[in-house]
């Protein structure tokens, strides 16, 4: 009883001090224009009747638009086990949208500044500025490469060839913002940007 009275006490202790340590995710972002818009960051309820198991919010990673009058601000989870991701859509005079089906691993501007493009484990997805969104899924995407009006994926589909599992990749080009499928070849990687 002694030993279970310790380790009892040896879990709240860790657990108070887990979170004390959880960062902010609260962000103000400074457009070029000198406006400063806060972003409240998602929130990870802290239950004192629950073990703190180590999980809370990374500080988001902000991606401002070409033209300076947009932030996209994506947000995720400390652990990779248990992955999730919210972005959200930030301009200059103040407007805050959280993006729907936004479990992406990285985010970046179309050239013009109008559509946000991200990458997930399989899928690829893009939204305008008014939060519309367009996506594609595939097996797993191995990379990609944004340039210009044109987006390529290179894709992994996992294949059994005559009772042997081998990888066939595949890689696509899309047009940006219609994804509508350019091209594709069998190949290992995408180019690189021109």
């Amino acid at each position: 009883l002694i030993c279970l009275g310790i380790m009892a006490f040896a879990t709240v202790s860790m657990t108070l001090a887990q979170i004390e340590k959880h960062p902010s995710t609260d962000t103000t972002v400074v457009f070029r224009n000198g406006n400063k818009v806060f972003v409240p960051g998602p929130f990870l309820e802290q239950k004192p009747d629950v073990i703190d198991y180590g999980f809370y919010w990374e500080p988001p990673e902000v991606v401002i638009s070409p033209n300076g009058r947009f932030a996209a601000l994506k947000y995720y989870m400390s652990e990779i086990k248990y992955y999730d991701t919210f972005i959200y859509l930030a301009n200059d005079g103040g407007k805050i949208t959280k993006l729907k089906n936004s479990k992406v691993k990285s985010i970046e501007w179309t050239r013009d500044g109008q559509y946000i493009i991200g990458i997930g484990e399989n899928t690829l997805r893009i939204w305008s500025l008014d939060g519309k969104l367009r996506a594609l899924s595939f097996g797993n995407i191995n990379s990609y490469v944004y340039y210009g009006d044109k987006v390529c994926v290179n894709i992994i589909n996992y294949a059994d060839h005559n009772g042997k599992a081998q990888d066939d990749y595949l890689t696509n080009t899309y047009s940006i913002p219609a994804l509508k499928l350019l091209g594709s070849a069998p190949s290992f990687s995408c180019a690189s940007k021109p």
